[in-house]
């Protein structure tokens, strides 16, 4: 972790990852990469391919993992899950394990693809750990809330997800507040057993910055 970034490429998505994002959050990810340019990085943006195809395995996995890990639970106490969240829970029982069994196979050919052609363009990705300012409870309640609300909700972990599916290294580190007072994440990823040049970027940027030891307003005067 020496901080040192000269030469460093970080590719900035096009896709995917900045859809649908809150302003305060984009503004944030872009003051963030200006302290990261400080330090000798230069910025790439261009669209990551095979995006559909990771959003659609990756949600298999997710959700067919997710069913075994709750079912006991779930069917001891159900009471204690909302009904939004169970409603996301039990169509993972429904999904074939031909499915599931694809999307784990996939998982290779994709990463090597994914691989190949971003990290010859770029050493680590930058993007929001999530593209939306952090929603309220009441703002991600699909069963009361306006249409519409069922998207706050997925988003709060549609950007980890792919990484997570991938298994590629990543880290999220507070980059500023939204007008709420809650934090605001930059997500840096790095190709396959790259997590000493993600440590790196991430202490380069926190040495420059304070939002790591910054309390959110939304916590004055709060007690432990």
């Amino acid at each position: 972790m020496t901080g040192d970034l000269r030469g460093l490429r970080i590719g900035v998505p096009t896709n995917y990852f900045l859809d649908g994002a809150d302003e305060p959050v984009l503004a944030a990810m872009e003051a963030a990469l200006q302290v990261l340019v400080a330090r000798g990085a230069t910025v790439r943006r261009f669209e990551l391919p095979l995006m559909d195809a990771i959003a659609a395995y990756g949600g298999i996995v997710s959700r067919a993992e997710a069913a075994p890990i709750h079912a006991e639970w779930m069917r001891t106490q159900p009471q204690a899950y909302g009904q939004h969240i169970s409603g996301r829970m039990y169509p993972g029982y429904a999904i074939p394990a031909a499915y599931y069994i694809e999307s784990l196979s996939r998982r290779g050919p994709v990463l090597k693809a994914f691989a190949a052609e971003v990290f010859a363009k770029a050493d680590v990705l930058v993007a929001p750990t999530i593209r939306t300012c952090l929603p309220t409870l009441a703002e991600t309640d699909i069963d009361h809330g306006p249409p519409g609300t069922e998207h706050k909700f997925m988003a709060v972990s549609a950007n980890t997800r792919p990484f997570n599916y991938l298994g590629l290294p990543a880290i999220s580190v507070p980059c500023g507040f939204d007008p709420n007072g809650c934090p605001i994440g930059l997500q840096i990823a790095g190709r396959p057993f790259g997590e000493a040049r993600i440590l790196n970027v991430a202490g380069a940027y926190q040495a420059d910055t304070g939002f790591h030891s910054d309390k959110p307003s939304i916590l004055d005067g709060a007690t432990a």
